[in-house]
């Protein structure tokens, strides 16, 4: 029954990005409506172009990660005849930005790294006011966002300095923001871009449908109320619970009170590859299927795994999925795990595929053909790593090797203050106060002079109420300063609900 309902329907990140690539999509409008400008005329495809070679099409999924061509999913697509529309208004290239969540239609090459573009869809998830702020997390239209180290912050097209999350996220309340990302579950979001400070129009929320009430002409997104009885024109057909829509209008404080509402639809599309990444929904208990994005995703027999195995996709777990579409169905060939793991600290030793970093003895990070490197927003590679720079990892963690296996590491150009880890709960000790985390025990006692660190998250504010809340497996976050003996001083104790 719950794989039919998968099948029944495309919602949220798929339906909603890729509706633009099939031309799905029914729009009533009233008053604050804007019709979209002229799709323009594509111009003819060069030689060379997969065009030239009719065959079914490839999709890609994700957030931008580089720009010059763009790149999605590890894949560096060329963009010389591509057609880009941005929240359903056709734009050029140059408006995409680092960390958008497009959606590619087009060809990817078979060495997998290189690729043409034909049609790239992308849309904000969410556009309003940030109403609250609590650690790693904000409220926009009553949807919780969370950000984490990989979250792109930009304020009108600057990017802003990030390095300390908690800082940053403070300074948003109140701030008009767009937000990229993906939908972890209703109401909850996971941001790959914020955009602060932009320009004051229309609220705008997507998702899905719940709590619908005909009669009032409201229904729920998340835990948002929305009012739709003052749109002139609705779909065609009757709502219905389930169903993926737009929303835009304006936020009174207790509803969203909505001026334009389209329904997003999409016909079961076929594609010979297919590369999305989400937080799986719905795992199977055989872990031969799970729900992304509220598609199906069968495992095939013969699947492959980067960062974990079958058995460690549960609901929650983000993930790269790459694989075929048929029927609105994806099969997975390639899972890649994106784990809770990470790591800042600046570079003690540097083997041939592994670095050590300060403040974590004995745990390792290794590399393998899969990590990305990052300098900036432009790849980079191993070498690139300098010994006694900072960097910051993302990976997964394997316990057995005490081995953080990186998925992306960030490459510092000079010698770092700041000192990060992140990860599940390893085991706790109230007296004398420690946690530890990826087998590292780490002194958490509060400084009598300087009060730190400072407890967060949840109804965590003390070091008494972490202990009496936080338990193995919980995860948490520590950040600290660095100093110029080397000591260690933890900054923040975060705890992450």
């Amino acid at each position: 029954m719950i794989r039919e309902e998968w099948r029944r329907r495309w919602t949220l990140l798929a339906v909603f990005m890729l509706a633009g690539c099939a031309g799905g999509g029914e729009t009533g409008t009233g008053a604050g409506g804007k019709n979209p400008l002229p799709t323009p005329i594509p111009t003819p495809p060069p030689d060379g172009h997969p065009d030239n070679f009719p065959a079914k099409k490839d999709l890609s999924i994700g957030a931008i990660t580089a720009l010059g061509s763009v790149w999605v999913n590890g894949v560096e697509f060329n963009t010389s005849t591509t057609t880009v529309t941005l929240d359903g208004v056709p734009v050029p290239v140059a408006s995409l930005g680092i960390g958008m969540m497009a959606a590619i239609k087009g060809t990817i090459d078979a060495d997998l790294v290189s690729g043409y573009a034909d049609d790239i869809v992308v849309k904000k998830l969410v556009k309003g006011l940030v109403t609250a702020v609590d650690s790693l997390r904000f409220t926009v239209l009553r949807q919780t966002v969370q950000v984490d180290e990989a979250t792109a912050f930009f304020d009108r097209d600057r990017l802003l300095d990030a390095t300390q999350l908690t800082a940053t996220v403070a300074t948003l309340l109140t701030q008009p923001v767009d937000i990229s990302g993906v939908i972890k579950s209703p109401g909850v979001i996971v941001a790959t871009r914020v955009d602060v400070n932009t320009e004051m129009g229309l609220d705008q929320v997507s998702g899905e449908i719940a709590n619908l009430n005909l009669t009032l002409k409201t229904f729920n997104v998340g835990n948002l109320q929305v009012s739709y009885s003052g749109v002139a024109q609705l779909p065609a057909s009757t709502l219905l619970n389930g169903d993926v829509v737009e929303v835009r209008g304006r936020f009174d404080s207790s509803a969203l009170v909505a001026s334009s509402l389209e329904r997003l639809t999409l016909a079961e599309p076929d594609a010979n590859r297919i590369e999305m990444q989400g937080c799986v929904a719905g795992a199977s208990p055989d872990f031969d299927s799970f729900g992304l994005n509220s598609v199906i995703v069968m495992i095939a027999a013969n699947a492959s795994y980067t960062g974990g195995r079958a058995d460690q996709i549960v609901n929650g777990t983000c993930v790269e999925v790459e694989g075929t579409l048929a029927k609105g169905e994806v099969t997975a060939a390639h899972i890649t795990l994106k784990n809770k793991a990470r790591l800042e600290s600046n570079v003690v030793s540097l083997g041939a595929n592994t670095l050590a970093l300060q403040g974590f003895d004995g745990l390792t990070v290794a590399v393998d053909r899969d990590t990305e490197y990052f300098s900036g927003i432009s790849p980079a590679n191993f070498a690139a790593i300098v010994l006694g720079h900072s960097v910051k990892v993302r990976g997964r963690y394997d316990p057995i090797a005490r081995t953080l296996l990186a998925t992306r590491i960030d490459i510092g150009n000079v010698v770092g203050k700041d000192i990060v880890i992140r990860n599940y709960v390893d085991a706790l000790n109230p007296m004398p106060p420690a946690v530890t985390l990826m087998g590292v025990s780490l002194d958490i006692a509060v400084d009598p002079n300087s009060k730190k660190p400072e407890f967060t998250g949840g109804n965590v504010n003390t070091s008494a109420s972490f202990f009496n809340t936080v338990m193995p497996g919980y995860v948490v976050e520590l950040e600290g300063k660095i100093d110029n003996t080397g000591g260690v001083s933890w900054q923040l104790v975060n705890y992450e609900d």
